[in-house]
């Protein structure tokens, strides 16, 4: 008997060994190795990785309900459920067999990476060399210039953040996130910092109101107010607008709108300050992509789709970059003219990037295609 007993012992420590094959993979999201708390491992040939780590660098918001002993993922419109030791995995509510099932291991939950990077829309390569899962974005339709050229347009704000003018949002996914006031170098740092800073700064706390959002500053959320001062003080003749201007009625900011108004008119003309919105809409688009609301694929398309607008609209790097600066002015109420004020820093990038040799703006062609080329892959 305890022979038989120590065979089945040895059966079943080969056949763990066999199935739970503990290798010290790593993994590699958009070329930046990731520092997980755990690792993954392979099951029957199939990579297993933690929720908490990896989905999360993707962006995904990750959720988990105990009894059910199910674990929910989601990013952009897509919505990830798998129950812990089924093969049957749930997206936006279609049922998808899985070679393996999630498991539980020292607490953590691990999940089948093919289904994520198939519902995430993720390019997954194995380099069986070096033990590397390389996660990408799925190719899109424009090249890299194309999309660096989309990206340039908010390249004001993207420097008064530090980022990079080649990143979508400025930054790469990635788990660590080096920000002023902000020690968070867990894998969801760079989601959860976009999350907060959508929240706090735009009333942005999911993928709905992100889209309403962006359809409003397409449309000109800031730039439909200048207009209509603009409108109302085309109308007027000298007299009327002085007799207005000594109206008590009016309050300090609508005098500060029209003052600019009639200071700017000329140079920005009916146009306005649709420059500072659209602007700003490449840059919320981007941060949108990095908290999990859209999906790279749509980031790109909607991007690439104001700067057609703003090739149209405008003449030239310097035309749109000085709009940005002008809309801030309205906005905020401040003045280039005064030194140390958040506009004339503005101004003052703005010139670097018009005189900067290495800036997009003058290594980027201001007339350079903007179309779309489905034959184009680019990641």
């Amino acid at each position: 008997m305890k022979r038989i007993i120590a065979l089945i012992l040895i059966f079943m420590f080969c056949f763990t060994v066999n199935v739970w094959a503990e290798e010290d993979i790593k993994i590699r999201i958009d070329d930046f190795f990731t520092k997980l708390d755990t690792s993954p491992f392979l099951i029957e040939g199939r990579t297993m990785i933690p929720v908490r780590g990896v989905l999360e660098i993707l962006g995904a918001i990750i959720s988990w309900d105990g009894k059910t002993q199910t674990v929910a993922a989601k990013r952009a419109d897509v919505e990830v459920r798998m129950i812990i030791n089924q093969k049957t995995a749930y997206i936006n509510g279609v049922a998808v067999e899985l070679d393996v099932a999630p498991i539980l291991k020292d607490g953590h939950t691990y999940v089948p990476l093919r289904v994520i990077s198939e519902a995430f829309n993720q390019d997954v390569t194995w380099d069986s060399k070096y033990k590397i899962v390389n996660i990408k974005e799925k190719p899109v339709r424009y090249t890299q210039e194309q999309l660096w050229w989309g990206y340039a347009v908010a390249a004001n704000l993207t420097t008064v953040n530090n980022g990079s003018t080649r990143c979508l949002g400025g930054v790469s996914r990635r788990p660590l996130v080096k920000r002023p006031k902000s020690t968070d170098e867990s894998p969801a740092a760079i989601a959860s910092f976009h999350r907060d800073l959508l929240s706090s700064g735009w009333g942005i706390d999911d993928r709905e109101e992100c889209i309403k959002t962006l359809q409003q500053l397409y449309r000109g959320m800031h730039n439909e107010v200048y207009l209509e001062v603009k409108y109302v003080l085309d109308a007027m003749t000298d007299k009327q607008f002085s007799e207005m201007m000594k109206d008590i009625k009016i309050n300090d900011q609508a005098k500060a709108e029209i003052n600019f108004v009639k200071k700017y008119d000329k140079e920005l003309g009916d146009r306005g300050i649709i420059g500072w919105d659209w602007s700003r809409m490449v840059s919320v688009t981007g941060w949108g992509y990095l908290a999990g609301y859209l999906s790279y694929e749509e980031a790109t398309e909607i991007i690439m789709g104001v700067a057609q607008s703003v090739q149209k609209v405008f003449d030239s790097w310097d035309d749109i970059g000085l709009s940005y600066v002008r809309g801030y002015e309205f906005w905020s109420g401040e003045s280039v003219d005064t030194q140390g004020s958040g506009a004339a820093y503005r101004m003052d990038i703005h010139k670097k990037l018009i005189n900067y040799e290495n800036s997009p703006y003058n290594t980027l062609p201001w007339n350079m295609s903007l179309e779309p080329d489905d034959n184009t892959k680019t990641y």
